[in-house]
């Protein structure tokens, strides 16, 4: 007996397929890793094969280095021996440097004993010289206490000097108006004199025998030919 509808699979199966196309991809993505894995290791053992022979190279080298070593080794057991030669009249000539050298300590104490002495006069002389600057101390105060002194001194006198002078400029401003006014006040008694003796004639003849003559006339003479002249 057939069916009208198509054939449908079950969830079973839809599972089955998907979990070998899961598993069928994993072995793909293996195969791959491997294969990658293979090379690289090949590529590594070549790089290996490489190194071993350049170690083998290196170590020939080495093998000639190390016999030219042991030629050299021996050349310096030889150089050794003579050193060894050498340190011994390096020794003898030790010994006679150190006898040198107690020699050397028996002046040095000597020396040391001056040097003493020495360093007494020193501490003396340096005694003496603070003293000497002590007393050049208090001079340098002294002569700035005198310094300071001077220069209060000197800004006195110029302080004088400038009050002087502003009298001088003053005295000479008064005498220069004192003359002023003498020489105002000699103008005007001039004028005053001269309009008097336009208003007397007898004034003004007495002004010029004055003049003729040199000398004043009398007070009386003056004051009364004003009063004669004014009764006639």
């Amino acid at each position: 007996m057939t069916s009208a509808t198509p054939h449908a699979h079950g969830l079973g199966m839809r599972i089955a397929v998907i979990v070998l196309s899961l598993l069928l991809a994993a072995m793909i993505l293996l195969f791959f890793a491997t294969t990658s894995k293979i090379a690289a290791g090949a590529a590594e053992l070549a790089d290996g094969t490489t190194a071993a022979e350049d170690g083998s190279a290196k170590l020939a080298a080495g093998a000639a280095e190390l016999s030219d070593g042991a030629q050299t080794l021996a050349d310096g057991t030889q150089d050794l021996a003579a050193g060894a030669a050498s340190a011994e009249d390096g020794s003898q000539k030790l010994s006679d440097g150190a006898t040198t050298a107690a020699a050397g300590a028996t002046a040095l104490a000597a020396g040391a004993g001056d040097l003493a002495a020495g360093a007494a006069n020193a501490e003396a002389g340096a005694s003496r010289l603070s003293g000497g600057a002590q007393t050049a101390l208090a001079g340098s105060q002294d002569l700035a206490a005198g310094a300071a002194a001077a220069d209060a001194g000197a800004q006195q006198l110029v302080a004088g000097a400038t009050r002087l002078s502003a009298g001088v400029t003053g005295a000479h401003q008064y005498t220069t108006g004192v003359l002023a006014g003498a020489t105002t006040l000699s103008d005007t008694l001039r004028r005053s004199d001269d309009l008097g003796a336009d208003a007397c004639p007898s004034r003004h003849e007495d002004r010029a025998a004055e003049r003729r003559d040199g000398r004043p006339r009398s007070v009386a003479a003056t004051r009364g030919q004003p009063r004669r002249d004014a009764r006639r």
